[in-house]
């Protein structure tokens, strides 16, 4: 597939497009091979694999006049008890990241809180009513973890919760980008049984 090019002077506010499907579309794919060849990213968190494709609900994607440019996905784990994680896998083609485009701003990214947005809706039709977002924020305390949630419960209309620390998010204790402070809806009673030791 073919994308065309986009220029980084021209002013491309207003411009984007978001959607989500239940399966991989060629524009994800586009944004996850551009990712996943970049030395500046984590490469194996976006390659198309079994495990990616057995813990993906929905798979959504920001397009700019007609060229993908960012996506995540809306997953779950056994260990997540239940709870869906939205917007992992959150990547911007690398050329983009920092270039102004889509909807702009309002404290995170407008076509982001879509991504969240779009996600919630699909779920939800699966009769999935608990989520959450993780994000390493080490550096700030949670405190941005803290501004975007407002921002989440702004414009979802429903109040968000940040966890006091860093919580256990993936599979892996002894990887330090595994813990992350976490904003929910509900609930964050992930289970552990079989990945911590006792």
């Amino acid at each position: 597939m073919k994308f065309s090019r986009l220029k980084l002077h021209e002013k491309l506010d207003g411009n984007s497009h978001t959607f989500t499907t239940n399966f991989p579309s060629e524009e994800i794919k586009y944004i996850f091979k551009k990712v996943s060849e970049s030395d500046t990213l984590r490469s194996p968190n976006y390659v198309f694999n079994e495990e990616l494709m057995n813990n993906t609900l929905f798979y959504t994607v920001t397009t700019v006049e007609e060229e993908p440019i960012l996506a995540s996905l809306a997953w779950t784990r056994p260990m997540y008890n239940g709870i869906i994680r939205l917007c992992t896998r959150y990547c911007i083609v690398p050329k983009y990241k920092m270039a102004n485009f889509g909807k702009g701003t309002d404290g995170m990214r407008l076509d982001t809180m879509d991504h969240i947005i779009q996600q919630m809706d699909y779920c939800k039709k699966l009769g999935h009513n608990d989520f959450f977002i993780g994000r390493e924020d080490d550096k700030s305390a949670g405190r941005r973890t803290r501004k975007i949630a407002k921002m989440v419960s702004t414009y979802t209309n429903q109040h968000w919760n940040v966890s006091n620390e860093p919580i256990l998010v993936t599979p892996s204790p002894n990887n330090p980008q595994a813990w992350q402070f976490v904003i929910y809806n509900n609930r964050k009673d992930f289970n552990y049984e079989n990945i911590l030791p006792t």
